[in-house]
């Protein structure tokens, strides 16, 4: 079934890509028909820093997850495929085939439980390496991409809860640069410029209500102006 499935969505892509390019297509490919018939192949020979580069950090984040989960299987999927299922298929008795497979068949005092045992640490110690690998390749990719983010994203951070008296611009700066302030050097190149963002809701309503009230003056104006010029 599952393999079924893959071949079925492999195929539904690649009719996407042909019917659709401008999707589906890469730009920099050669024509839609022929990168419908070789996408596998420009998948596959595409680098992780070309990853990086065209769908940025989390992009190749989700595609390394994937990735991840390959190897994980890949490391622990042949010593069960390879051991365990055909020790439960014969220890299993006179069960039907799933029957067999499931660790409630087997008999008291069965070696296959050690089996077990042993099998628990190869998951945990395989899924640890591979964790372990995959964390180490985000960090230097994520210290990288910190130190390549364009100001102002790069030097700009939010800061929250700031206490009443700090509601100020030059009151939030001076508290982080100033002379006795967090970092006790009176230096701009600290905290360069801080903003307060204001709640304006209160704001926009009295404004709203201002430019109704001058629609309504002039209204009124306009009117008076008319009865004027009728009594003239």
């Amino acid at each position: 079934f599952s393999g079924a499935g893959t071949i079925l969505l492999v195929t539904v892509f690649t009719l996407l890509r042909y019917c659709n390019p401008t999707v589906y297509h890469r730009a920099d490919a050669a024509a839609p028909l022929a990168a419908s018939r070789g996408w596998l192949s420009l998948t596959l020979a595409t680098s992780q820093d070309e990853e990086v580069r065209r769908a940025g950090l989390d992009g190749w984040s989700l595609l390394e997850l994937y990735r991840l989960n390959c190897r994980i299987l890949m490391v622990i999927g042949p010593p069960i495929l390879l051991v365990l299922v055909p020790a439960h298929y014969r220890e299993g008795g006179q069960m039907d085939v799933l029957g067999r497979l499931d660790v409630g068949a087997l008999p008291d005092h069965s070696p296959l439980f050690w089996a077990h045992a042993s099998m628990v640490w190869v998951v945990v110690l395989g899924v640890g390496g591979c964790l372990l690998v995959a964390h180490r390749e985000f960090l230097e990719r994520r210290f990288v991409w910190l130190q390549t983010i364009p100001s102002p994203q790069a030097t700009t951070i939010m800061v929250e809860n700031i206490p009443a008296e700090l509601r100020s611009d030059q009151a939030l700066q001076e508290y982080f640069s100033g002379h006795d302030g967090l970092f006790m050097r009176n230096s701009d190149q600290i905290v360069r410029s801080a903003y307060i963002v204001r709640r304006t809701l209160d704001l926009r309503n009295a404004w709203d209500v201002l430019q109704e009230l001058e629609r309504s003056r002039a209204l009124a104006w306009g009117g008076a102006e008319g009865v004027t010029e009728a009594s003239a």
